[in-house]
């Protein structure tokens, strides 16, 4: 996983330089708390409707999302700066899981 500050990039430029680099970028905006992180996951990702809303149901919604994936494909999320340290740590958490388990899947934060 690799890690920018927000002063460096836009999510459209990490974007644009993961489809130069054969990976479709999935972009998961910025949210002010972790009720709007996890909502911006599951619509980003398209997660199913029973998805729970917490970090469980994201652990196991990314899960399954990532060991769908066929191709390179990069997962880019911004990290709000109103985002409190123990859900942005483990949102991280989850996403280094995901990267972890799947050869396909590289995970960009921005934040």
């Amino acid at each position: 996983m690799r890690t920018y500050p927000a002063a460096t990039h836009t999510l459209s430029e990490l974007a644009h330089a993961s489809l130069a680099v054969g990976r479709e970028p999935f972009t998961v905006p910025a949210a002010a708390d972790k009720t709007g992180t996890l909502a911006a996951f599951a619509t980003a990702l398209g997660f199913p409707d029973w998805f729970g809303g917490n970090l469980d149901a994201l652990n196991d919604c990314l899960g399954d999302w990532a060991d769908a994936l066929s191709s390179p494909s990069a997962l880019l999320w911004q990290r709000s700066a109103t985002l409190d340290a123990g859900t942005a740590a483990a949102v991280e958490s989850i996403l280094g899981e995901a990267e972890a388990g799947s050869p396909h899947l590289a995970v960009v934060v921005l934040g």
